[in-house]
């Protein structure tokens, strides 16, 4: 399950350092371009709408 945007708050919350919000930001989008474009694989929140449809 790709969930950026838990991961962006559970790094603020663990380290409770804003300076890392910037790197940890890069290393998400990174991360999800990965997932997305060598994986082919779409987040689980995606999935489900595409079955609503």
């Amino acid at each position: 399950m790709q969930s950026p945007l838990t991961a962006l708050v559970t790094v603020v919350e663990m380290t409770r350092n804003p300076e890392l919000l910037f790197p940890a930001l890069v290393a998400i989008v990174i991360a999800t371009l990965i997932a997305r474009l060598l994986m082919k694989q779409k987040g689980i929140f995606e999935q489900i709408l595409d079955t609503w449809r």
